[in-house]
């Protein structure tokens, strides 16, 4: 079969349309289906490192506390010096004060003592003299911080903050309670470069970017950039009575959007879903291919090739159907049996190729003369016969009768002139095919014996 030939064929046509239309709708379902696995992959991937993120922060806290908690231990035990004495002389004081915190110099710029609010011993001494004796509960800037000491007597922490001496630091305020009443304060400097090392070490070894602000204050920046804000940072509260801070944290080299990872999986899925969709449209094509030749095999069994009517077989196998549905039922069933008149003499005359031009202008005619539910089908050679249903003699005879004269008046080619012999019968009771063709089959015999282009029945007077 030429492709030509394949393409004006409309059931070819209809094999391709509906395979194509299947083809497409499993690539776009397969494409939908991988699209909302990528989907699910990003989002697994995005909690990863949400996941990745929060627990280095918590990692950061408890370096955080570590760092802080170290040196508020330390001054604690300068409180257990307190509660063991009622005399402090200021050589054991800066003896213990240097055995805590002589190797710690490194991020502790200097630790004061207070008794009540009044500085009575700073360490180290040297270059802090004249802080001796000075009252922070006179000082403006420091007034409110030592009165919410007193009050709560709670660690405070407080910073960064400028340093009279240069510099910042964070202080940890430390309320030393003896015979419980506020006896005094212990207060650390944290050097705030020695924190802020702490915190770039942090970020470069966890590969986080933080932004520290005071709670509640995203203007009031302690530590970072605040660019970070507008990268859609995961925060989080310190949470502790230390230090009340927000922290605001994003990977070092911000959120990922896995274009490489989600790329490759998204080349993955058309390859994949292309290659679904060729199975499925290869498949879908053999199977069209193979039901439509089964039903054109299947056609071609009960059609006539010439006129398109109903072969003989089918015919029969109707009858015996119709028999067989209503065994001794009379006045149901009738046969319209006919063939052309002189048909040899046309085929002699004009060749067969006119011949095969009249059975099909007659086979038109018979299928406009009928009804649907009527079965029309060619006998064979020039014969043609009609099964009506539910039509009794009469209404055959009727039938017959507008048959003959539409044949009698079709107008074809090379002037000729149709016309039809034509026998009549109704099913009597009980009667089987036989007996009944054989009837019909006689009546025709008579029509053709009695001068032709007539109809003639044994069943009507």
């Amino acid at each position: 079969m030429k492709a030509g030939d394949f393409m004006s064929n409309p059931s070819k046509k209809h094999i391709i349309k509906t395979t194509t239309i299947l083809t497409v709708i499993v690539f776009v379902l397969s494409l939908s289906i991988f699209g909302i696995i990528i989907r699910d992959r990003y989002e697994i991937l995005h909690e990863e490192q949400l996941l990745d993120v929060t627990l280095k922060q918590f990692d950061l806290f408890d370096d955080m506390n570590e760092f802080i908690n170290q040196n508020v231990s330390l001054a604690k035990g300068f409180s257990a010096y307190i509660h063991m004495n009622e005399t402090y002389k200021d050589k054991e004081v800066y003896t213990l004060l240097s055995h805590l915190y002589s190797d710690r110099l490194h991020e502790v710029r200097n630790v004061t003592v207070f008794k009540d609010t009044t500085i009575t011993w700073v360490y180290p001494l040297e270059g802090n003299e004249s802080a001796i004796g000075v009252d922070l509960s006179k000082i403006p800037e420091q007034a409110d911080d030592i009165s919410r000491l007193k009050s709560d007597l709670e660690i405070l922490f407080v910073g960064p903050v400028n340093l009279v001496q240069g510099g910042q630091g964070f202080i940890v305020r430390i309320p030393i309670i003896k015979d419980d009443m506020f006896w005094g304060m212990t207060s650390v400097v944290l050097r705030a470069e020695r924190a802020f090392s702490f915190l770039d070490q942090q970020e470069e070894f966890n590969k986080v970017s933080y932004l520290i602000t005071q709670k509640g204050d995203i203007e009031q920046i302690i530590y970072g950039d605040q660019n970070i804000i507008d990268q859609s940072p995961l925060k989080f509260d310190t949470n502790t009575s230390l230090a009340n801070w927000d922290i605001y944290a994003i990977p070092k080299d911000g959120w990922s959007t896995y274009i490489f990872e989600l790329s490759i999986h998204a080349v993955v899925a058309v390859i994949a879903s292309l290659g679904l969709a060729r199975i499925v449209y290869k498949f879908a094509k053999d199977f069209n291919t193979m039901r439509d030749t089964r039903d054109q095999f299947k056609s071609d069994s009960i059609t006539d090739n010439l006129t398109g009517l109903k072969n003989r077989d089918f015919f029969d196998r109707t009858v015996d159907a119709c028999i067989g549905a209503m065994p001794d039922t009379v006045g149901h069933l009738s046969v319209i049996y006919m063939d052309v008149d002189n048909f040899k003499m046309i085929n002699d005359t004009h060749g067969h190729a006119i011949g095969d031009y009249v059975l099909k202008s007659v086979a038109q005619t018979l299928t406009s003369a009928i009804r649907d539910e009527d079965t029309l089908a060619r006998w064979g050679g020039d014969e043609f016969i009609v099964l009506l249903e539910h039509a009794n003699i009469d209404r055959a005879m009727i039938v017959a009768k507008k048959i003959r004269l539409a044949i009698q008046e079709l107008q074809l080619d090379h002037d000729l002139n149709v016309s039809v012999s034509i026998g009549v019968s109704e099913r009597q009771k009980n009667e089987n095919w036989d007996t009944w063709f054989k009837r019909v089959d006689h009546a025709l015999y008579l029509s053709k014996k009695t001068g032709r282009n007539k109809v003639s029945s044994p069943d009507y007077e």
